[in-house]
């Protein structure tokens, strides 16, 4: 017979029981807790440990967002990328008020400039640092962006750093990234970029879009070569450059930096829409048919940034002669501090006639302003006179008054001597 259901609820005596005993459980541990913590079993948990508490776990949640903003997620490096582009478009605003080389070229010629005087490496180059990069060094991005906005911004000569891509299936092509200082493998931007994506939008930006006032600008690519390259990284390179330069290359005669020592002196009118390629190392494979400027023996092709300023007496005289004649770079390592606070001296370096001082772009220091001031609307400033190297013509040798070698049809047969009978 069933049982007869109680008017009222009633629990289970053992479900009861299991619930008394948590509670008789929890109630001994708390209250061990207070005994060990402060040895007054009848105070509650003291403030000071509470605010402890509170402190550590504000200073974890806080640090867990901030470390999170930096994750390398596809929405934190476009955040970065976006916030950048943001902060650098004055300088797409500003483009359409630049001027070219051409009109510079004209004006000084204008003023009474001859052709010796504006030889190449009499112009000063405004020079961005770390092309392809958006500063800071450390959860930094890479992007075809920073590329793109340093044209508009007037910078014609670029400074890449180009590390080997050691990750699998990469066959060490040239990649641009930054790399922790003293290793060879520690990335520490949020991404990496291939060379050749981020100089097909250099040079679509910078020659191919008419409407730019500097489209008719030369381009000097400083390719720095950091790490361990292989061959592969060289073939690699060759191959964007051949895919993306070729209309636009140097005269087959400065191929493999054999016009190197003349290169100083062509006068820059004659290097209109050219592209010229320096590099640390000459490289290898046909690569190297792409160098038009390299390194030489007891010749420089940087200056320390951190070290400018201490050159001074007749190591400043040396200096000057071979910058006279040679293309040479302030460029501090993408990992240097200095690459990211532009923290040393234009001026030094523009009074030895050093030609490309690279800086930072997206720096908000003095240092940035005062370059652009310098440059104005043009991308290129003519150095002082002191500075420059004055293009020497030869005379054309005088022929002899009285050649007697003949004109016309007879020209280059020269006429018998009198008194002298030819032989039948």
């Amino acid at each position: 017979m069933a049982t007869q259901l109680s008017s009222t609820p009633v629990l289970n005596k053992q479900l009861t029981g299991l619930f008394d005993g948590m509670r008789s459980s929890l109630s001994n541990v708390t209250a061990g807790m207070r005994t060990y913590t402060i040895n007054t079993p009848d105070s509650g948990f003291p403030f000071w440990g509470m605010l402890l508490v509170a402190i550590v776990a504000i200073a974890v949640v806080s640090w867990f967002i901030h470390y999170r903003m930096f994750l390398e997620t596809p929405y934190n490096i476009a955040r970065i990328i976006r916030d950048n582009v943001k902060a650098a478009n004055h300088y797409d605003l500003n483009n359409q008020n630049r001027k070219g080389l051409p009109d510079l070229y004209n004006s000084l010629a204008s003023q009474g400039y001859a052709e010796e005087n504006l030889g190449f490496t009499n112009f000063y180059v405004s020079t961005v640092n770390a092309s392809g990069i958006f500063f800071p060094g450390v959860n930094g991005v890479v992007s075809i962006d920073a590329a793109r906005l340093a044209v508009a911004g007037g910078a014609r000569a670029f400074v890449f750093d180009l590390w080997p891509d050691i990750e699998p299936g990469g066959n060490f092509g040239p990649t641009i990234q930054v790399i922790e200082a003293n290793s060879m493998w520690r990335r520490t931007t949020l991404n990496v970029l291939p060379f050749v994506n981020v100089l097909q939008t250099l040079v679509s930006e910078a020659l191919q879009t008419t409407t730019n006032p500097g489209h008719q600008d030369p381009l000097i690519l400083y390719l720095r070569f950091r790490g361990n390259p292989r061959p592969s990284t060289f073939d690699m390179t060759a191959d964007a450059l051949q895919s993306v330069i070729t209309p636009y290359r140097m005269d087959l005669a400065f191929n493999n930096c054999r016009g190197a020592d003349r290169l100083f002196k062509v006068p820059i009118g004659q290097l209109f829409s050219k592209v010229i390629v320096v590099s640390n190392v000459r490289g290898s494979g046909r690569f190297m048919d792409f160098v038009n400027f390299s390194t030489k023996d007891g010749i420089g092709l940087e200056y320390p940034a951190g070290q400018i300023q201490t050159i001074s007496g007749d190591a400043a005289s040396q200096a000057k002669k071979k910058i006279l004649m040679n293309l040479t770079f302030i460029a501090p390592l993408s990992e240097d501090p200095l690459a990211e606070s532009n923290d040393y001296s234009v001026n030094a370096g523009h009074g030895l006639g050093i030609q490309f001082v690279a800086m930072n772009f997206w720096s908000k220091g003095v240092q940035l302003k005062n370059y652009m001031k310098m440059f104005g609307k043009y991308s290129f400033a003519l150095k002082p006179r002191p500075l420059q190297y004055v293009i020497t013509h030869l005379e054309a040798p005088r022929m002899p008054p009285n050649y007697d070698w003949g004109a016309g049809d007879s020209a280059g047969t020269p006429k018998t001597p009198p008194d002298i009978k030819p032989p039948v």
